[in-house]
């Protein structure tokens, strides 16, 4: 985070000015009056620009944070968008080639290219059987338990 330094007064130069300072992470500002009857002035100056330099300081520190929060709450709503963008159906079923193989793992529904193959060539996973149906154009014609466990073949519906 950006830090202000406090204001440092140098000794009284030859002329009767003193130096005032201060820094911005790394940066230093100088003030100095031209003649001693402006040393005063200079000294408030300093002062005013400090106190400037701290509120941006801070008003920045609260920009970023507002930002980062709007950044992740954009985030947030992306995901909650794609989320609800795949509960959407296609506007017309897609068709399989051919038949397909429904089963279940972790609780989830995969419609699969095909039984025997199983995981080891495509996939899909489906939301319900609903989504299933409203996603792909298939009926189902078996049902089955093999060495994996329960499944259903799904074959493209006539037209």
């Amino acid at each position: 985070m950006t830090q202000v330094s406090t204001i440092t007064e140098f000794v009284v130069q030859g002329d009767g000015t003193r130096i005032r300072q201060f820094s911005v992470d790394g940066i230093r500002v100088q003030v100095q009056a031209t003649d001693r009857g402006q040393d005063s002035a200079a000294f408030a100056l300093t002062a005013t620009l400090q106190g400037a330099a701290q509120d941006i300081v801070r008003r920045w520190a609260a920009l970023e944070h507002r930002c980062s929060a709007a950044e992740g709450r954009a985030a947030a709503a992306r995901s909650e968008l794609e989320q609800l963008r795949r509960l959407v159906p296609p506007p017309t079923p897609e068709r399989l080639l051919g038949p397909g193989c429904v089963r279940f793992r972790g609780g989830e529904l995969w419609l699969l290219s095909k039984r025997e193959t199983g995981w080891a060539a495509w996939g899909v996973r489906c939301t319900s059987w609903d989504d299933l149906f409203r996603r792909y154009a298939v009926v189902i014609t078996e049902q089955g338990t093999d060495e994996h466990g329960a499944y259903w073949i799904a074959v493209p519906e006539a037209r």
